[in-house]
């Protein structure tokens, strides 16, 4: 194959190509990081540590893997079972109205943990983490402007919140 080529390197199968097919009609272009591929997307059906399975049963590395299985990899027994024993006692997510118990006792151990930490702020995203921390960096600095260099994604909206100045004033 040459590098030129805009073909996906595996053979796609029935389902990928059905879901596809699906897809074109109802979902509004590739999403996040992905749009720029050529390639069809892997429509991933189950996982279990750093490997997934898709529609077709074809095994694949995950490389993009984030959040929960960044840390501990899909399906992980433990990490589903506390999951489970959690949301049959309390199906919350600590969003800044209300605060659990949970909260206090993981906030107290990141701070035990980690040095430099004196206070903790929980977030539902990465994105919303990102965007309350420049508008803290720019309130301590007391400067309204970052400069952010093209190609370097801080999530779909987080630019909304970063103003980006011209060289010419740094």
């Amino acid at each position: 194959m040459s590098s030129s080529s805009n073909t996906f390197p595996i053979q796609i199968g029935t389902e990928t190509k059905v879901l596809i097919e699906r897809a074109v009609r109802v979902v509004s272009s590739r999403q996040g990081s992905a749009q720029a591929l050529t390639q069809p997307s892997v429509f991933v059906e189950t996982g279990y540590g750093q490997r997934v399975w898709n529609v077709d049963e074809k095994e694949f590395l995950d490389f993009a893997i984030a959040m929960g299985p960044g840390i501990w990899g899909h399906g992980h027994k433990e990490y589903l079972k506390s999951i489970h024993e959690q949301i049959e006692k309390l199906f919350y997510v600590q969003s800044g109205a209300c605060k659990s118990r949970l909260g206090v006792k993981l906030a107290e151990k990141i701070v035990e943990l980690v040095p430099s930490a004196e206070h903790v702020r929980f977030h539902l995203s990465g994105l919303e983490a990102v965007q309350m921390t420049f508008r803290l960096a720019r309130a301590f600095a007391r400067k309204p402007w970052f400069i952010r260099f093209g190609a370097h994604d801080i999530g779909i909206t987080a630019t909304e919140d970063v103003r980006v100045n011209s060289l010419r004033s740094c």
